[in-house]
């Protein structure tokens, strides 16, 4: 008698430890409220399991690095994704670019010698992305370079709830990056103009181009489960430090409980009205010359008319070689197919309504031999689709409209059906094309005829 419920007690007990893990792989990670809670997630995402195994590199990926100290976000790269891809959805950084500023013991210096903005002010706009992500990796990173680059507590504090702190330019751009990052199907021309009050066209694709590529990154490390790195730049990475009382129980203004849902997607008419609209459009900053983005580009550039998404990134050459060459990357490397990434690009950019992005895809999957009506049915409930095709587009939809509610379970059920790697790249086609996305829609490109 005595041994039966010995036995039903420990049944009872691991029926709850499965139980509490169910929830927790279905469970999207909490949204801290204030100051003390945010950095408390943050420093106990350096005991979280990645959702993929995060292995040692290799002897010859060591020495592809240079043999430097990497970050859990770069060996989770480097590990499954091809080397073609390796400058992608990073926004224009560059791992030399890293490895000066870690020498700096800063912020960091800009990764594209052409671009004019204080690095600095770009991590606060990483830092307001992310905290609007609910991305936990890539704010401790971001919290951790605000420090280096000489903020106190209280001035990053601000960056939650307080931005009458920060000059109006700074302002500006923040609520721009607020609005980008949850909000990307309602950026216009307008919201350009209000950063034109501050900044030169060129700032604003650097604001812009930057600024997508956070949102990438943090769909990427996020989506991946990447456990917070326990030293950063050479030191320990330690993230819940002490709040002043003024912040201590203040409520953040960016990260908001409330998810904010993305309209129904719109109707086959209404979709092809809008790419007309799209290519009568002017861009909402003057681009720079083409001549000047076949300059930067050099041996990567069209040999026909320059697509406009290449020459609004001309002015700063290694951005722009960066950007091209990743598309180009992943448009042909890689396991999952050619197919499979020009759907996914659909997708993002019909939730995102990015319409230059919108009829670039749709260019892209006719050339690869798909149908206008096939196409239209990635809008619907996919049923036309194979089982592991609905899987990928269903977890790309997701991860472009919600990414702070992906959980265990979504990566799971990736990886029941792809490899390791495959689901890797399946991610990372989806981040690049919510950076490809805001990037174009934002500076409201003319659609090539």
């Amino acid at each position: 008698m005595i041994a039966k419920f010995t036995c039903c007690v420990f049944l009872l007990a691991g029926a709850q430890v499965a139980s509490a893990a169910d929830a927790t792989a279905t469970t999207p990670k909490s949204m801290p409220q204030t100051r003390p809670e945010m950095k408390k997630a943050l420093e106990a995402l350096k005991k979280r399991e990645p959702r993929l195994p995060l292995k040692e590199l290799s002897d010859e990926q060591r020495q592809q690095y240079g043999n430097r100290p990497m970050v859990n976000n770069g060996r989770m790269r480097m590990i499954y994704l091809p080397s073609s891809w390796s400058a992608s959805s990073r926004g224009p950084a560059t791992a030399s670019a890293a490895a000066n500023s870690a020498a700096r013991g800063s912020a960091g210096a800009n990764a594209d010698p052409d671009m004019t903005l204080d690095e600095a002010f770009k991590v606060k706009l990483f830092w307001i992305v992310s905290r609007g992500n609910n991305c936990h990796y890539c704010l401790g990173h971001q919290e951790h370079k605000l420090r280096l680059a000489g903020l106190v507590e209280d001035e990053i504090a601000a960056l939650d709830c307080k931005w009458q702190a920060f000059p109006p330019a700074e302002q500006a751009a923040m609520a721009f990056t607020d609005k980008i990052t949850k909000r990307p199907h309602e950026i216009d021309r307008s919201d350009i103009d209000h950063l034109r009050k501050h900044f030169d066209d060129s700032q604003i694709i650097e604001i812009v181009y930057t600024v997508a590529g956070y949102n990438s990154t943090n769909r990427w490390t996020d989506s991946m489960g990447l456990p917070q790195d326990g030293e950063f730049r050479g030191e320990p990475n330690v993230l819940d430090t002490p709040t002043s009382a003024e912040f201590a129980s203040t409520k953040t203004m960016i990260a908001t409980e409330r998810e904010i849902p993305r309209p129904k997607l719109e109707d086959q008419a209404t979709v092809e009205a809008m790419l007309s609209r799209a290519r009568s459009r002017n861009a909402a900053i003057e681009l720079p010359a083409a001549e000047k983005a076949r300059a930067s580009l050099g041996g990567l550039a069209p040999a026909g008319a320059m697509p406009n998404w290449m020459q609004a990134i001309g002015a700063f050459a290694q951005s722009a070689k960066s950007l091209v060459s990743s598309r180009k990357a992943i448009e042909t490397d890689g396991r999952i197919s050619p197919m499979l990434k020009a759907q996914i690009w659909w997708v993002t950019a019909r939730e995102n309504r990015a319409w230059y992005a919108v009829g670039h895809a749709m260019n892209r999957l006719l050339k690869l031999g798909a149908d206008s009506q096939s196409i239209y049915q990635l809008d619907g409930d996919l049923a036309a689709y194979a089982p592991a095709e609905q899987a990928a587009l269903r977890f790309a939809r997701k991860l472009t409209s919600s990414p702070r509610s992906i959980v265990d379970a979504d990566i799971a059920a990736l990886r029941d059906l792809y490899s390791d790697h495959e689901v890797a790249e399946i991610v990372h086609v989806t981040c690049f094309g919510n950076m490809f996305d805001r990037y174009t829609e934002a500076l409201q490109l003319p659609l090539e005829q």
